[in-house]
C-alpha cells in the first residue's frame, strides 16, 4: 500500500475550502483564527510550507551544541542555604541521582561559608557547581571559590555553573566576568520578566545590549552570559519563544563577534507556578509540561521547582520528584534523543516566526525609550 498514492497530498486552499463548507459560510478568521497575548494573529491549520531560512541554521547550531548523540541538558537542583554539612551531604546524594548542576543560595552568608566543608567530595570538573548571592558579597567569595579550586588542582577550564547576584549594577557583573576568564562561569546572568513571552524576551535582550556595548571586550564578556527564562504554561510559545531569541540574541551578538553562532548562547529555564495555590499537586502536572517546552524550545539548563515550593516545606520527596522530571523525560520519554524535535512543525515553525517579530519588535521599541 502507497499511503501517498491512497492520501494524496491536498494544496492548503482545499483544507481552507473543507473548512468553509464546514462552517457553513460563517467567516474563516473570525471564527477560527484567534489572538495571542502577545498580540498577533494564529490560525487554526497550517499546510505543508516551505521550512524557513533560519530552520536548518538552528537546528545545525543545535547539533554543534551537543556534546553527544541527541540532546543534553544539565538538570539543575537548588539548595537553600542550611549548615555546610547537611548542604554537602544533600548536594552528594542530588549528585548521585543524575542532577548534574548544583546550586547553593548562600546569600547573605557567602563570607562566613566553608568551602572546604560545603564542596567536601564535590569534584568540580564533572558537575557544574553554580551559586546565589548578594551583589556586595560577589567580589570577595569568588576570589575564594577560584583559589579552592586551584588549590584542589582543579583547572579553571574545567569549571561551570553561573553566578546569580542579587541587585547587581552593570559594572559589577562586568568586573566578575574579568575574573573568571579562562572559566565557564556564567556572571552575566539575564533574567526575564515581562507581561507577555515576548516582552520578556525582548527585554533580556535589551539588557545584553547594554552591557554588550559598554563592556570594554565585548568578545571576552559574551561567553559569561546567561538568559534565565522562567516559564509559564503557554506550551507552544514558550517553545517559540525560546526558539526565536535564540536566534535574535545570535544576529544581536554578531554585531560584536562576527562568528558568534546561536550555539554558544547559554539558556536556562526554570518552571513556574500559575496553578491553585490552594493544589501544589497540579504543580507537577505544571512542571512536567513547562520542562517538556523548555527542552523542546533548546534550553541547556532545566530546573524544576519542587511541586511545594510557596505551599510547604520542600521535602526530599519534592525534590526527588522534581529532579526525576528531567530524568524521566531524558531517559524515558526519549526527549533527549531527538536533536530538534521542533523543526519540520509547521504550527510551532510560523509561531516562532511571528514571535521573531514580536520580540524584535518590542526591542526596537524599548531602545527608543533610552
Amino acid at each position: 500500500m502507497n499511503l501517498f498514492s491512497e492520501f494524496p497530498v491536498l494544496p492548503f486552499s482545499a483544507w481552507e475550502a473543507q473548512a468553509q463548507k464546514e462552517l457553513k459560510g460563517a467567516d474563516l478568521v473570525s471564527k477560527l483564527h484567534w489572538q495571542t497575548p502577545d498580540g498577533f494573529e494564529i490560525g487554526a491549520f497550517f499546510a505543508d510550507l516551505p521550512a524557513p531560512a533560519w530552520e536548518q541554521y538552528l537546528t545545525n547550531s543545535i547539533i554543534a551544541a551537543t556534546e553527544a548523540l541527541g540532546r543534553s541538558w544539565r538538570n539543575r537542583l537548588l539548595i537553600e542555604w542550611q549548615e555546610e554539612r547537611a548542604a554537602n551531604a544533600q548536594a552528594l546524594d542530588m549528585l548521585n541521582r543524575n542532577v548534574n548542576e548544583i546550586a547553593f543560595d548562600v546569600t547573605g552568608k557567602a563570607k562566613k561559608v566553608q568551602l572546604e566543608v560545603l564542596l567536601q567530595e564535590i569534584m568540580l570538573p564533572f558537575c557544574a557547581v553554580s551559586w546565589q548571592l548578594n551583589a556586595n558579597e560577589a567580589t570577595d567569595f569568588v576570589q575564594r571559590y577560584l583559589a579552592y579550586a586551584s588549590d584542589k588542582g582543579y583547572a579553571l577550564g574545567s569549571l561551570s555553573g553561573r553566578i546569580d547576584l542579587h541587585d547587581a549594577s552593570g559594572d559589577v557583573r562586568l568586573a566578575l566576568s574579568e575574573m573568571v576568564q579562562g572559566t565557564s562561569l556564567h556572571t552575566i546572568v539575564i533574567n526575564t520578566a515581562g507581561e507577555t513571552i515576548s516582552k520578556r524576551w525582548a527585554k533580556a535582550l535589551v539588557e545584553a545590549y547594554r552591557l554588550l556595548q559598554i563592556a570594554p571586550q565585548a568578545g571576552l564578556l559574551l561567553p559569561h552570559v546567561a538568559v534565565c527564562h522562567t516559564l509559564g504554561n503557554s506550551y507552544f510559545a514558550e517553545i517559540a519563544g525560546m526558539r526565536a531569541f535564540r536566534l535574535l540574541f545570535a544576529e544581536m551578538a554578531t554585531e560584536f563577534v562576527s562568528t558568534y553562532s546561536p550555539a554558544n548562547l547559554h539558556i536556562a529555564a526554570c518552571t513556574g507556578f500559575e496553578g491553585n495555590p490552594q493544589d501544589p499537586y497540579w504543580n507537577m502536572i505544571s512542571n512536567t509540561t513547562q520542562a517538556m517546552a523548555a527542552i523542546v524550545g533548546g534550553c541547556n539548563t532545566l530546573e524544576v521547582t519542587p511541586h511545594q515550593k510557596g505551599f510547604e516545606p520542600v521535602d526530599s520527596f519534592g525534590q526527588r520528584i522534581a529532579i526525576n522530571v528531567s530524568n524521566i523525560l531524558a531517559e524515558e520519554a526519549y526527549f533527549g534523543k531527538q536533536i530538534d524535535p521542533a523543526a519540520g512543525s509547521y504550527y510551532i515553525e510560523q509561531l516562532t516566526e511571528k514571535m521573531l517579530e514580536a520580540i524584535w519588535n518590542n526591542f526596537q521599541q524599548y531602545m527608543q525609550r533610552v
